[in-house]
């Protein structure tokens, strides 16, 4: 496995040592540490479950541990290749003697890691946010992600076969890392796994959002890193209404964003768009662009490179879809979301996505809940631009209600109007 990851005999040093003792707040290293001085620094930080699991492996039915075995526990657990870690792991999940260990405790394990990280968060303001504005009872649930996790290792599996799924599990790896040296009070850890909710001040109201903590971590770590921490709600179809005038008004021009879907049978299905939307007779994006499943299982769906039909939308247009559309081609969209608001339609394949199977495939279904978030920069306004303003910008809230009355704004289509609409209109004609 390299030579990073290359099995050796772990010895902590003096340095290790030192931060043994500073995270248990002692001065000297003593002979041996008692349980209850483990408890103490980690009651307040590791899920329950997790403090049983590591208390057990540690003192193996004693009442204390020597400050040296306790220290090569930390040194392999913390700052040891990652073989040290699997084989940490391993003696966690496994009982002493067995070969092979079992799926299911592992899965219990992995959650029970996911639950710390939410723990870990928790003390932070922002982040309280997202529990005021979740939906589901299950909220804190990372069940989910726990099977997607572990989902390519067999039933029962040896020491060796968790080394490689470990070292190939970016999602888990970074999250235990991450767990593991905030538990040990080890250095301070900058890496964002669950991003900043950030939403207007009066939308503030239970059910905006239908995402779980688990749907996040999944979402946030398949996201490019630069879209990983805040996530600004740009439509909830809970709070602002059915209306596809309203949704087009929130989230043009608004950047990167996710789509997120649930039909009328509870599947969460949706994507990831990386260009900023705006309306366009043809497609546009790029590779960064995926879609995925939430429920009633965790996927994702990366581009294929067969072509590069990625982001779609389109509106009021004569002979052209109109609506929200991902991947395959027009007419024939492998995620479709009609502007006759609430339908929407995955088809039974599409080239343009890898893996493609959507759970409510194939067919038409009605939307029952629809929210965007914006996870990149908002496209730069006029003024950013040193443009003049519009006469259209004075009062936008009137210019929607227009608009939504029927009443087209003709010099806001020349405005935002390109040479290569003016083509497809002469074609048109």
């Amino acid at each position: 496995m390299g030579a990073e990851n290359s099995k050796r005999k772990s010895s902590p040093k003096a340095a290790f040592k030192k931060k043994v003792c500073s995270f248990l707040n002692l001065s000297s290293p003593p002979r041996d540490i008692s349980s209850q001085t483990i408890e103490r620094a980690w009651k307040e930080k590791l899920d329950s479950d997790l403090f049983i699991q590591l208390q057990r492996v540690i003192f193996k039915s004693q009442n204390s541990i020597t400050f040296e075995s306790f220290s090569e526990f930390y040194y392999k657990l913390v700052e040891g290749t990652v073989d040290d870690k699997a084989s940490v792991i391993f003696s966690i999940i496994c009982s002493k003697g067995q070969e092979n260990a079992d799926l299911q405790t592992l899965r219990s394990y992995v959650k029970n890691v996911l639950n710390t990280l939410i723990n870990l968060h928790r003390g932070n303001k922002e982040f309280s946010k997202w529990n005021d504005i979740g939906r589901l009872p299950e909220f804190y649930s990372c069940e989910d992600l726990a099977t997607y996790i572990t989902k390519d290792l067999p039933e029962s599996f040896s020491q060796n076969k968790l080394e490689n799924w470990y070292n190939s599990n970016g999602i888990f790896k970074n999250v235990s890392d991450y767990v593991y040296h905030s538990a040990f009070s080890v250095y301070e850890d900058h890496r964002t796994f669950i991003p900043l909710p950030v939403q207007d001040a009066l939308v503030n109201i239970k059910g905006t959002t239908l995402l779980t903590l688990g749907d996040i971590l999944f979402l946030n770590a398949a996201l490019p890193a630069e879209y990983s921490v805040k996530w600004r709600l740009l439509y909830s179809s809970s709070v602002h209404g059915q209306s596809w005038q309203t949704l087009c008004k929130n989230i043009l021009s608004q950047g990167p964003s996710l789509v997120v879907i649930e039909d009328e049978n509870n599947a969460v299905i949706g994507a990831f768009g990386p260009a900023s939307w705006r309306l366009c007779p043809s497609f546009y994006g790029n590779d960064s662009c995926f879609l995925f499943s939430l429920r009633p299982h965790l996927s994702i769906m990366t581009p294929s490179g067969f072509n590069s039909n990625f982001q779609y939308i389109n509106s009021g247009a004569a002979t052209l879809p109109n609506g929200m559309g991902f991947g395959g081609k027009q007419e024939y969209f492998g995620l479709f979301l009609s502007s006759d608001f609430g339908k929407g339609k995955v088809n039974n394949s599409c080239t343009t996505f890898n893996n493609f199977k959507m759970p409510n495939d194939p067919k038409d279904f009605d939307v029952r809940h629809l929210e965007v978030w914006g996870v990149g920069k908002a496209d730069p306004t006029p003024e950013e631009l040193g443009e003049r303003r519009s006469c259209l910008d004075q009062d936008p809230t009137a210019t929607a209600l227009l608009e939504m009355a029927g009443k087209t704004m003709h010099s806001k289509d020349l405005r935002h109007a390109k040479p290569e609409d003016d083509i497809l209109n002469d074609n048109l004609k």
